[in-house]
């Protein structure tokens, strides 16, 4: 086995050789060192396997034992983070030598491998002296590296490294100085077993400072940010991933001495490390360049990092993958999490660094966008996943490790120490997110991520040009690559001991996702494709259909049969669609999964692999940077809120109310719908039916199976009686009503037909909300049967208008018409999807408004009933206006002589609904008996007074028969129209326009059809109801949120001797938190 001695000697030997090598052969060289590196890594797992087995590695030197030599101590923390580092090392290494060939030669390498000597002495050493050589080593080295090349910025970053280097070097030895003068040792092991130091406070204080500076602390972190910009991407990685690390694991080396003679220290680290992560990502919001962005990242997790390993609530997490994990490795939980953390940041950090080497410019807005990337998957593809694992989303260990900090501070009661973590993990999500949606964007996309603005026709679809991607061979990305792959098998480890429990099937997606993205590059046909993700879904919902029931079999048909019939419609894709499938499959087995989840763990891990596979389908969209940043800015929003929820135990009202408001985020309730319009409206026009239909359910799934907590009054005690009955469910049946009237109001103005859908949908959604909230069997079954009618006729028609859309090359509605006669089967599903929408008899909309109305009015919610009946009234309007602007008066000249039908297999998921809603019309009871026996457990069905009589089903005050309603309305249509056949028949035709009025002549056909602008007299009555209210709000937030974050910003000026100001101010302020005084 290769002792630690062995490889501080062989980094020397490499350090010093390798100019002398340089002479026979560069080529020698690199691959000499590349043999090497792969050697300590080699090493660094023997070590791990070794110490599973014997314990810590302990190497004397001099032949003397410790304290009277220096002795090297590798126990499985060290090992696990040398071997991290050691990877990075190896990885880093190859990507400089074949991608900067012309600049990394012998004086580079050797700078190299003295950084990788001073990193392992670093870690190793537990002689602090010798600690202070090894950082010395590692400076020297690093500044070499920075200031290699000829760029002036790097000499610049180079000196303010210097400068904050110097100080901090100095701060560290005044504190070895004085700690030996008060102990007379220098070993770390014999001054913790010593005890009974009482003087230790300065000594302790100094090496802290001199630590922490080096690990980038608020507000002595303006140099980092010059280095990280003016580094190259390979140094950048260096310093985050390699350096990062290996100062991490000082302060833990150092953190028992602390905790036993350090006093108050650990506090003021603590505060500090929060700060800077809450600060940095505040402030890396504004940034427009990219590596200065990554930059402001690293400093976020260095400080997440410390913050979660000085918390002292921070490892009481019972989480089975930690516990099982911890138990493997003999480490403490607290351990586990901070080393999680560090290889999520490690790997991802350095992957994405490497790839900024491939952009051209290096900037974050508009002017400076590069070209089309999304046609380039060899960078999209990991840029996309370290993006997900930097911001803790599954299945990377930056998840897990964060579920089990926050669990822990739950049960903790650290409630504020769960604010930090969450609301400083919400503005990284904001900027990675932003940078890699901007990166990724399609040529014709604006990239305003801020402004809503409906989109004008765009000629068809190109094919994209990723100019501005210059990775040829494709192995240059090599690095990257196994970076995120590596990840992403650890993420799965932990998974695998997660979910354990009976939940492995939770894995289900994740092996789908893997499955397509391997037909796709092998480059499967769709319609080959599209038979398999049939199938297996229709096996997963043979799989789990014995552990359903009631509620869940209901909400499985809705998840997983309503997506089985769409997917009909995409076999008319005719061309590769790389992802399309992936993500979708992996979307609906991830909502499937919501149905079987067996713990809290299980649930969240579901619930995000939901949100991430649906924001990778509605960027797709050719103009959806806005949409998506805003949708997976307010999923992850809502998500946090539920992970709050989850970690506090749901104690008390008020978290009940923030559980409740994180579903309502995800269903686009009033207030947080500013996401939807845009992420249903600018997705692909395919998926946009699965988003409306099926995704939007999930929220109103979750509320049912958690519908006890939401009975809590908020003032129990109150003497006003009003005051006493307020709890959360009459919170929602509000919130429900007033997005119903609001959906159907803007949905009125629209002109875009997909954002008029988009609306549509909101309001349903407030209908489900409202019924769910009255709490009794009869508003529970009315919820049930709105969920599964607003599936079956908003499917519909955003399955007929993708028909539409895809015929006539135009989303807006004005520039249609005509249509009837050319596409008839499509007018036909429009017609009966509105008639059901729009709640008129006698289809299945009639007998859900029947419903609610009863539910309403038993409940003695008169005004929402009012409200309600008002939205449906809106609702027939733009619903009248959407089939008569697109299928009725004159086609345009010119423009749609010779448009057919829309193709086979959009029509028949189209037939397949309109036949339930048919059928569900004609004999109701199929659909609410099973919707009332899921209702029974909960709410019984004879305590208030609603049963069936034959086919009528009664309620306290009245009846409602569909199949006599359906004859009605036939019998009442059937006549007139039979008549109407027979006088057609003697009838004389004309054709179109051959007549004149007041001898004049119509100039064109469209004159005569009114379109545009069609309620513009509804808007000046009732405009004031749809102001954005809700936009300026966000958008006030928005802005408030940058102007803080440009405040922050301003303290870093670039000016060195500010810098060094900076570093003096910290000090200070970190002996006053320590509760030092002068």
């Amino acid at each position: 086995m290769v002792t630690p001695i062995v490889i501080i000697a062989a980094a020397l030997a490499m350090a010093f050789l390798l100019p002398v090598l340089e002479k026979a052969g560069k080529g020698l060289i690199k691959t000499l060192s590349l043999l090497v590196l792969a050697g300590f890594f080699a090493a660094s797992l023997s070590w791990i396997a070794q110490i599973l087995q014997t314990g810590a590695i302990i190497s004397q030197t001099a032949g003397f034992k410790a304290p009277v030599s220096i002795n090297l101590s590798v126990s499985m923390m060290e090992a696990t983070g040398l071997a991290v580092i050691y990877l990075v090392a190896l990885l880093s290494g190859a990507f400089q030598i074949f991608v900067k060939k012309a600049v990394w030669q012998g004086k580079e390498l050797s700078l190299y491998f003295a950084l990788i000597l001073g990193l392992s002495g670093l870690v190793m050493t537990r002689d602090l002296f010798n600690l202070f050589v090894f950082m010395e080593i590692t400076s020297i080295s690093l500044y070499g590296l920075l200031v290699s090349g000829r760029d002036e910025r790097r000499f610049e970053g180079g000196f303010k490294y210097m400068i904050a280097g110097g100080l901090s070097s100095a701060f560290y030895l005044i504190g070895v100085a004085f700690l030996y003068r008060e102990t007379g040792q220098l070993n770390l092991d014999v001054i913790v077993a010593q005890g009974g130091q009482a003087n230790l406070y300065l000594p302790l204080l100094l090496l802290t400072i001199g630590i922490l500076i080096e690990l980038k602390p608020f507000p002595a972190n303006g140099w980092a940010l010059d280095v990280y910009e003016s580094a190259d991407p390979g140094t950048g990685a260096v310093i985050s991933a390699m350096n990062t690390t290996a100062l991490i694991l000082v302060f833990m080396k150092l953190k028992p001495l602390l905790q036993a003679f350090g006093g108050g220290i650990v506090y003021a680290a603590l505060i500090i490390a929060g700060l800077t992560f809450f600060l940095a990502n505040l402030a890396g919001i504004r940034q427009s360049s990219g590596r200065r962005m990554l930059g402001y990242s690293s400093l976020a997790q260095t400080g997440l990092i410390l913050f979660v390993l000085l918390s002292p609530s921070a490892g009481f997490s019972e989480e089975r993958g930690l516990s099982i994990i911890a138990s493997m490795l003999r480490l403490d939980t607290i351990e586990v999490i901070a080393l999680a953390l560090l290889i999520n940041h490690a790997l991802a950090k350095s992957a994405l660094f490497w790839l900024t080497e491939f952009l051209k410019k290096d900037a974050l807005h508009k002017s400076s966008k590069e070209g089309d990337y999304r046609g380039n998957r060899g960078w999209l593809i990991p840029a996309g996943m370290a993006v997900l694992a930097l911001t803790a989303l599954p299945p990377f260990p930056g998840f897990w490790a964060k579920w089990a900090v926050i669990t822990s501070f739950g049960a903790a009661g650290n409630i504020g120490g769960i604010a930090v973590i969450l609301i400083g993990s919400l503005l990284e999500v904001y900027y990675l997110f932003r940078w890699f949606i901007r990166t990724q964007a399609h040529g014709e996309d604006a990239g305003d991520v801020i402004a809503p603005q409906v989109p004008e026709d765009f000629a068809p679809e190109a094919a994209p040009a990723p100019a501005s991607l210059t990775i040829k061979p494709a192995w240059q990305i090599l690095a990257p690559v196994l970076s995120i792959i590596i990840l992403t098998s650890l993420g799965l480890v932990w998974a695998f001991f997660s979910l354990s429990d009976g939940q492995e099937r939770l894995l289900l997606p994740l092996a789908a996702l893997a499955l397509y993205a391997l037909f796709d590059l092998i480059a499967l046909p769709f319609a080959v494709k599209n038979i398999l993700a049939m199938a297996g879904l229709g096996g997963y919902a043979y799989l789990i259909y014995g552990d359903l029931n009631n509620m869940t079999l209901i909400f499985g048909a809705v998840f997983i049969a309503g997506s089985l019939v769409q997917l009909f419609l995409l076999f008319n894709k005719r061309d590769k669609r790389p992802g399309l499938l992936p993500f979708l499959v992996m979307m609906i087995l991830s909502l499937g999964n919501l149905l079987v989840f067996k713990s809290s763990l299980g649930f969240f891990f579901s619930w995000e692999m939901m949100t991430v596979s649906s924001f990778f389908l509605v960027i797709r969209g050719r103009q959806a940077s806005r949409a998506s940043l805003r949708y997976i800015m307010f999923s992850l929003a809502g998500a946090f809120m539920i992970m709050y929820a989850l970690a506090d135990g749901f104690r008390g009202p008020l978290t009940g109310l923030i559980f409740a408001i994180g579903l309502l985020i995800k269903m686009g309730a009033i207030g947080f719908h500013i996401w939807l319009p845009g992420a249903y409206a600018e997705a692909e026009d395919e998926v946009s039916t699965f988003l409306s239909s099926v995704l939007s359910k999930a929220g109103l799934f979750v509320l049912f199976i958690t519908a006890g907590i939401y009975g809590q009054t908020f003032f129990p005690g109150a003497g006003n009686a009003f005051l006493a009955s307020i709890d959360i469910n009459a919170i929602l049946g509000w919130i429900g009503v007033v997005t119903a009237l609001a959906g159907a109001m803007m949905a009125l103005f629209q002109e875009d037909i997909k954002y008029t859908l988009a609306y549509s949908s909101m309001g349903q959604i407030g209908y489900m909300i409202l019924a769910f909230s009255i709490q009794s069997h009869l508003g529970w079954v009315t919820a049930l049967y709105l969920a599964v009618t607003h599936l079956l006729f908003k499917g519909l028609l955003f399955m007929a208008i993708a028909g539409v859309i895809m015929r006539t090359g135009t989303r807006l509605m004005y520039q249609m018409g005509g249509l009837i006669k050319k596409m008839p089967i499509s007018f036909i599903s429009v017609l009966l999807a509105i008639i059901a929408l729009s709640g008129v008899p006698p289809l299945t909309g009639f007998g859900g408004k029947w419903l609610l109305y009863s539910s309403l009015m038993e409940k003695g919610w008169y005004l929402h009933a009012g409200l309600a009946m008002f939205s449906s009234g809106v609702a027939f309007l733009y619903l009248f206006r959407l089939i008569h602007t697109i299928f009725l008066g004159q086609p345009k000249t010119g423009m749609f002589e010779n448009i057919k039908e829309a193709p086979i297999w959009g029509l028949i998921p189209q037939a397949i609904f309109m036949m339930a809603i048919m059928g569900f019309s004609m004999f109701p009871s199929l659909l609410i008996k099973p919707l009332q026996a899921a209702v029974e457990m909960v709410y019984p069905a004879a305590a208030e007074g609603v049963a069936w009589q034959g086919s009528t089903v009664l309620s306290s005050l009245g009846y409602w028969n569909g199949s006599a309603v359906m004859y009605v309305t036939m019998g009442v249509f059937l006549i007139p129209l039979a008549w109407l056949m027979i006088v057609n028949s003697r009838i004389q035709k004309v054709k179109q326009f051959n007549i004149v009025f007041a001898a004049e002549r119509p100039y064109k056909p469209e004159t005569t059809h009114y379109a545009y602008n069609f309620f513009s007299h509804y808007q000046k009555a009732l405009g004031f109801l749809v102001e954005v209210r809700a936009e300026r709000f966000w958008t006030m937030i928005r802005k408030s949120t940058d102007a803080f974050g440009g405040l922050v910003r301003r303290i870093y000026s670039g000016n060195a001797q500010t810098y060094a100001f900076h570093i003096i101010i910290f000090v200070i302020l970190f002996h006053l938190l320590a509760g030092g005084t002068f």
